[in-house]
């Protein structure tokens, strides 16, 4: 059976969210913080991670897409590695390069290889578990008898960017904005994500719409932020097209949100990141309604003093976490608190500094790791 829908039917699917970034304020880390934590990923010189992408978290393990070697660490939480999957090659369980890393369950990797058209999956030691044929292997969330498939410039006659198939029938939904085609393709560091309810979030970086599906793959809502005075109209991003030159001109001329950097489901609602100059992303909380709770312009850390960025690369449960040079990490460190007296043992940050401070001069990663209060 062969079934394909649009988004556009009897029901408009739509939650309008308007964000006032001029509304940012000034917080102390202490009013939005309720933790703040660091963990360098150890790993050998001889197999480094280079360029850290994806990450994927659970209780016991931390797992980092080294991108530029096609490698798979595991960590567990406090960052020592338990293990490399790095199968070069492209026979039976091998990959030269992947596009998509994702858990099944707790203790297993999924690992989707676009140009060799299957599906990896391993456990944490490297076993392969399994190994499929499967004819769309990127931007593929993998559901329990149902696959969804985002294609950003759109497929099929309708041009819908995502595709549901499953053994009764293939569905469409989203057809892409006219234009699309002229910009440039991106990575996602994230596709799928999911919250509390099972739904799942796709943050869809051409409109900087969020879409969501139910457990079972089928369309549900979308998200359309308007940033007011800020927002970049799509006439504008579609004359742009894929002229990176113009592009930082414009961006670099004009106070405009290009797209949203990051969006994730929270405990309390939802995280978005957005900026209007590539300087000073600001933070926006909402909560389960999609009501603007907060809007932050800027940090001042009270809780250990420590510089922080507000970045936002991943996430997990409550916790956002950024990554950083352990150099640069330590540097930072030296120039705040030299020439103070500080408790080693009682705060996070100077424990953490005074057991790895000769780890950290090497070319490592430090996971800052920020726990947001409730909202």
């Amino acid at each position: 059976m062969l079934v394909f829908l649009g988004s556009c039917g009897k029901k408009k699917l739509n939650s309008a969210v308007t964000i006032d970034l001029d509304l940012g304020k000034e917080y102390l880390a202490s009013e939005i913080f309720e933790e703040l934590d660091y963990v360098l990923l150890d790993y050998p010189d001889e197999t480094p991670i280079v360029n850290a992408y994806k990450m994927l978290f659970t209780d016991k393990h931390i797992i980092v897409e080294s991108l530029e070697n096609a490698s798979i660490f595991i960590f567990d939480t406090a960052g020592k590695l338990e293990n490399i999957i790095r199968n070069y090659g492209d026979g039976p369980g091998e990959f030269r390069i992947f596009d998509g890393l994702s858990l099944v369950g707790n203790d297993q990797i999924r690992v989707d290889v676009g140009y060799l058209k299957k599906t990896l999956v391993f456990d944490f030691k490297g076993n392969l578990l399994e190994e499929t044929k499967n004819q769309n292997s990127e931007s593929v969330y993998h559901g329990q008898d149902f696959m969804l498939q985002h294609f950003p410039y759109g497929e099929l006659d309708q041009n819908f960017i995502f595709i549901r198939s499953s053994a009764l029938d293939t569905v469409g939904f989203v057809p892409a904005r006219k234009g699309t085609d002229q910009m440039i393709p991106f990575g996602y560091v994230h596709t799928y994500l999911q919250g509390l309810t099972n739904d799942i979030y796709f943050r869809e970086k051409y409109t900087s719409n969020v879409y969501v599906f139910n457990q079972n793959g089928y369309l549900k809502d979308s998200i359309v932020f308007d940033f007011g005075k800020y927002q970049l109209d799509w006439e504008t991003k579609v004359r742009l097209g894929k002229d990176t030159k113009a592009q930082r001109e414009y961006f670099t001329d004009n106070k405009k949100v290009e797209y949203v950097i990051s969006f994730f489901p929270m405990p309390f609602g939802y995280f978005l990141s957005a900026t209007y100059d590539y300087k000073k992303p600001h933070w926006i909380f909402l909560d389960v309604d999609k009501q603007v709770k907060k809007v932050i312009a800027g940090i001042t850390n009270d809780i250990d003093q420590m510089p922080l960025k507000q970045y936002s690369w991943t996430y997990h449960d409550d916790w956002i976490i950024y990554q950083m040079d352990s150099r640069t990490f330590f540097n930072s460190y030296v120039e705040t608190f030299q020439g103070q007296s500080v408790d080693t043992k009682n705060v996070n940050l100077h424990a953490f500094f005074n057991q790895k401070k000769d780890s950290l001069k090497e070319e490592k990663i430090v996971l800052v790791k920020i726990q947001l209060k409730q909202f």
